[in-house]
């Protein structure tokens, strides 16, 4: 099932062989923030994915955790990331999206991607939990 909310691919991203499954208006709002958004490379489309108040946790591959509270805190994370992945060095593959969505169960996602940097090749599962607005409140985060 390929979701039918069309997006400019830019900076090495893609989807191609995406697996989705779920609620589309969750699917759609995780194709947004992880290849519109962060794709681009637009900070503030980022930030909008996020309620003012939402935490990430992250578990880097070398087991460190770390924890950003709200806006200014989640942006900066994303500073640092958009700098390990300069446009025209890195790719980056959405592989997997699963999610539920209310009324039966909260608005959830798992997401599974994969990028390459000039650091290496690196793999992600995260967990992301969406309000009613669509907004991102908690984000888990691993990376191996």
């Amino acid at each position: 099932m390929q979701s039918s909310w069309k997006i400019e691919l830019k900076n090495g991203c893609t989807e191609d062989g995406l697996v989705e499954s779920g609620d589309g208006a969750i699917v759609n709002a995780v194709r947004h923030h992880y290849l519109q958004s962060f794709g681009h490379r637009r900070m503030d489309l980022v930030l909008q994915d996020y309620a003012a108040t939402a935490t990430v946790h992250s578990i880097t591959k070398e087991g460190k955790h770390t924890t950003h509270h709200g806006l200014t805190e989640i942006g900066a994370e994303f500073g640092r990331i958009f700098k390990a992945h300069p446009e025209g060095e890195s790719t980056f593959k959405l592989e997997h999206v699963v999610a539920t969505g209310a009324p039966t169960d909260t608005n959830t996602a798992m997401v599974v991607w994969s990028a390459t940097t000039p650091d290496g090749i690196q793999h992600g599962t995260e967990f992301l939990t969406y309000n009613e607005e669509f907004k991102i409140v908690k984000q888990m985060s691993h990376y191996a």
